[in-house]
């Protein structure tokens, strides 16, 4: 049996965990990441990689506590983009600088009014129609004024694939289902894992886990008064000939979008429409064929297209996030610090660092091994693939 001590262990490799470890490793901890399955394949790589504003929970025309939460997220990411911030994350690839906001429908008075307010100008710029995206130009059925806002959306597999390069050897992968924590009075003592078939102790001075919905797995003493709780959606995935790139949301009388599309393409080549929006949690109670008939029904109230030719799929996804009395979308990350581990929830792509910075907050009184780790002859995880890269 292998025993390998080191100073944290972080369990989960989603945006979460290896944003966390990366950090951790900047601050000169020695960081083992555990992954069981792929780099970001369950939540991370079904987000869009929006870098939201919070201008999106603000449609009622209410500027509430998440909205105000995500307003100053995004310029940790573009510091971070930029080679100026906490991490240098140069090498991902941006998709586009900026979203566009749009209605196909007459916008009530209150949101009217807080688009057209003096606190809203530097997050929602007013367009000519000659400066919105070519698919506006050509196909969008336009009421009122189209908006910029200042949301970069990132590629989410180049940021997966930088993150991995970043940390470098300390990821490894271990065995499905083969995950025991073993705590005394509270306190974890180790994790047992196999790798490869190789049973495998480790030790650290604190434990961290970001495992999303695996949180229900981990068998964690704090767990019978904390809990997880699932938000599904219904994606829509978008192939028609005469489809060109967007990134936007298109809004209407709800406090969501009705829709939020992001553009992808395929390992042939071909443009994808990844949609998200009222449409997918709409789509959470429905099944696939109704979810279609509802996408088509969407996209044609917003876009003057046949969508007959158009290829529509589905896909479902869960979010993971800490329970909520009412259910719905925490404000903003979740953090349990227990004695010697912590559980953390991002809640969105765009808190992942700012959730990293509190968790480095937490570990600052961490003594640190100076020696350094042998680990590159241990497996390591696979990057997930986009669900529309082999459409």
């Amino acid at each position: 049996m292998q025993k390998i001590e080191t100073d944290i262990i972080v369990v989960g490799a989603g945006i979460a965990g290896l944003f966390t470890t990366a950090l951790l490793q900047a601050q000169g901890y020695q960081v083992i990441l555990l992954e069981q399955n792929t780099l970001g394949g369950v939540q991370t790589l079904h987000s869009q990689g929006i870098l939201h504003s919070g201008l999106k929970y603000a449609l009622d025309g209410n500027i509430g506590a998440d909205a105000k939460i995500l307003s100053s997220a995004p310029k940790i990411w573009q510091q971070c983009l930029q080679g100026t911030g906490i991490l240098d994350l140069t090498a991902v690839k941006l998709l586009t600088a900026g979203q566009v906001l749009f209605s196909s429908v007459p916008l009530v008075g209150a949101l009217n009014a807080m688009l057209a307010s003096k606190a809203m100008r530097a997050l929602a710029v007013p367009l000519n129609i000659s400066e919105c995206p070519q698919m506006l130009q050509n196909h969008a059925k336009i009421s009122g004024r189209v908006y910029q806002l200042p949301e970069p959306v990132v590629d989410v597999a180049s940021l997966l694939e930088a993150f991995a390069h970043i940390i470098g050897n300390n990821i490894i992968k271990i065995d499905k289902n083969s995950l025991e924590i073993i705590e005394s009075l509270g306190q974890i003592t180790q994790l047992k894992v196999k790798i490869k078939g190789m049973a495998v102790n480790l030790t650290a001075n604190k434990y961290i886990f970001t495992v999303g919905q695996g949180y229900t797995n981990l068998k964690l003493s704090i767990q019978e008064h904390n809990k997880v709780q699932l938000r599904p959606l219904q994606m829509g995935l978008v192939q028609h000939p005469q489809l060109q790139p967007l990134y936007a949301h298109n809004i209407g009388l709800a406090k969501a979008p009705r829709l939020t599309i992001t553009s992808h393409y395929t390992q042939k080549g071909e443009l994808v429409w990844y949609v998200g929006g009222k449409v997918a949690e709409d789509g959470a109670s429905q099944t696939k064929s109704q979810f279609i008939a509802n996408l088509q029904k969407e996209l044609g109230a917003a876009f003057n297209l046949d969508w007959t030719p158009a290829n529509l799929n589905a896909i479902s996804i869960d979010r993971a996030e800490y329970f909520q009395v009412n259910g719905t979308k925490p404000a903003t990350f979740s953090i349990i610090n227990q004695h010697n581990y912590i559980v953390a929830w991002p809640t969105k792509l765009v808190l992942a660092p700012s959730m990293a910075q509190q968790i480095v907050q937490m570990c600052q009184l961490l003594p640190k091994i100076s020696s350094s780790l042998a680990l590159s002859n241990l497996p390591k995880p696979a990057i997930a693939k986009p669900c529309w890269s082999n459409l």
